[in-house]
């Protein structure tokens, strides 16, 4: 049955999600049809490349089904596009990483976007409609050249019948215009000598000219610009290697910002000019508003970093370590005070998110357990009274239930030499003897903001002088090297060798330089290290 324009319209401006893995589909459709957008769920690999040759306005993926086998079908679908589609692709990743972009291959013809999860549901319906816009560019850009060569064909007809049919052949020019001359671009058709061979009538209201003066002029005569300028670089292209271009173009003499898209023709191209300045005026404000946020955030973590005091009868020295300079601030975090004279309180922890957000969840996380320890040293009560203030912020004060937090908790004795531990999806605490051996706490206990009225074990551990204690939070034993970790035995072992050396301070610096250089540099996410010693002094007052 042949479909009417109607439904040739919907099937392509509808987005398709294939996501056979979790739940991605049905939320995706979902959020679509909430906000008035068509979307349908492809249930196998054969129905999304179907979908995508019958029509589409956008493909949403998840990373993990992005099998080598799913990637050769959509390289087959995809580079059959033709030359003016560029189907947007939008992939859910959890981490997603500059690699992603060239997942699918050379020579795919795809306009990739990731969105990193966990993503909320505006962030999703905001890409989807940006890309549908960006699809319905493409359409109307394939309608008006199809248009235009139609109307060229019968335009070349009629001047070859006789002056008798004159009449039809103005007809069809008038209908040229009134096509060219609606659409809400500038447009223009301009020769190899640069020479301006048509403009529609948005040229002529944007330049308040008359049409027959504009076409004296060449472009650069309306937009002078150097030699070594991007504008005259990508328009070269497209007489020198015949395809099609695409770049943003700023002018300095206006402030203004066009999206330009450029078409090679039998001599010349085609150029079609969108006015996006206050769409990029929007972004830099925007971008601006983030930096500032991203300083507000940056000096509150400086201030849940303190430099840890020093205490007789137990030495600290703490690490931190940002996954890499431009990333933004994280929720790890570390913490050392009294709960009395003779009692010491250690945490490591990490908070879901990242920026001003995961900063202030932590500032509240921190100082409540300080308050929480205060009336009550053990440590796993301490985590249940967490975990449910936790539980009860997302019932009554309408918070995401994304909040969660881990950590690692020990409050050690001085008077009796005996510490307590107790962790909440935190890597297990390790205690290296002063001979150099190692032990693993066994301890352990399900993240904060998981699940209410969740009961958290402790551990209850002698220690002798000279014994250090090692927290540390994920992003050191997730350091990855393809898919190997660094894990959790190769901290232990970069714990071991540094202590072997009697200066405490290049515990933590050790572990880290470990797992960066396992990692290839860098971390993939930002890391929290506190490592503490016994000291021989018997003393248990603290400075």
């Amino acid at each position: 049955m042949i479909a009417t324009r109607s439904e040739q319209i919907a099937r392509e401006i509808r987005a398709v999600v294939y996501a056979p893995v979790g739940r991605d589909a049905v939320l995706a459709v979902t959020a679509m049809e909430r906000a008035g957008l068509t979307c349908e769920a492809a249930e196998t690999l054969d129905d999304l490349c179907a979908t995508i040759v019958d029509g589409a306005g956008c493909v949403i993926l998840e990373r993990e089904c992005l099998t080598e086998h799913a990637i050769g079908m959509l390289q087959i679908v995809l580079n059959g596009q033709e030359t003016w589609s560029d189907m947007p692709v939008l992939i859910l990743s959890n981490k997603p990483s500059s690699t992603d972009v060239r997942l699918m291959g050379p020579g795919l013809i795809a306009n990739i976007t990731q969105l990193e999860r966990p993503l909320r549901t505006a962030t999703l319906v905001s890409a989807v409609q940006s890309a549908l816009r960006a699809r319905r560019r493409q359409y109307e850009v394939r309608d008006h050249i199809a248009e235009r060569e139609r109307q060229a064909i019968e335009l070349r007809r009629a001047n070859e019948r006789e002056q008798a049919q004159s009449e039809q052949a103005n007809a069809v020019r008038a209908q040229l215009e009134m096509v060219l001359g609606s659409i809400s671009d500038q447009f223009y058709i301009v020769d190899r000598d640069w020479n301006l061979r048509y403009v529609n009538q948005r040229v002529v209201q944007a330049h308040q000219q008359t049409r027959e003066i504009l076409l004296n002029r060449t472009l650069w005569d309306l937009y002078p610009e150097p030699d070594s300028s991007t504008p005259l670089i990508e328009l070269r292209r497209v007489f020198e290697h015949n395809v099609s271009v695409e770049f943003h173009w700023f002018r300095r003499e206006t402030s203004d910002w066009f999206d330009c898209r450029a078409y090679p023709t039998a001599d010349g191209l085609a150029l079609f000019l969108t006015d996006i300045t206050e769409r990029m005026t929007a972004e830099a404000e925007r971008k601006l508003q983030l930096e500032r946020q991203q300083h507000i955030a940056e000096t509150l973590q400086r201030s849940l970093l303190p430099t840890p005091q020093t205490y007789k009868g137990i030495e600290v020295n703490t690490q931190y370590e940002a996954a890499s300079e431009e990333a933004e601030v994280g929720g790890d975090f570390y913490d050392v005070f009294p709960i009395n004279e003779s009692t010491i309180a250690l945490i490591v922890g990490d908070v879901v998110g990242k920026g001003l957000e995961a900063a202030t969840h932590t500032a509240e996380v921190r100082f409540s357990l300080r308050a929480m320890l205060q009336e009550n040293k053990n440590p796993g009560l301490a985590l249940e009274r967490m975990n449910g203030l936790l539980i009860d912020g997302q019932r009554l004060e309408g918070r995401a239930q994304d909040h969660l937090v881990a950590i690692s908790l020990a409050v050690i004795d001085i008077s009796t030499k005996r510490v307590t531990f107790a962790v909440a999806s935190s890597d297990p605490p390790t205690i290296i003897g002063s001979d150099g051996s190692a032990r693993e706490v066994q301890v352990g206990g399900v993240v904060l903001g998981g699940n209410a009225k969740t009961h958290y074990q402790t551990a209850d551990v002698s220690l002798q002088a000279g014994d250090i204690i090692v927290l540390l939070t994920d992003g050191i034993t997730e350091a990855r090297r393809g898919r190997e970790f660094f894990g959790y035995e190769g901290a232990q072992r970069a714990a071991v060798k540094a202590a072997s050396s009697g200066a405490l301070d290049k515990i933590g610096a050790s572990i880290v330089s470990e797992a960066k250089a396992f990692g290839g540099g860098a971390l993939r996410d930002d890391a929290c290290i506190l490592v503490a010693r016994l000291s021989q002094s018997q003393s248990t007052a603290y400075a």
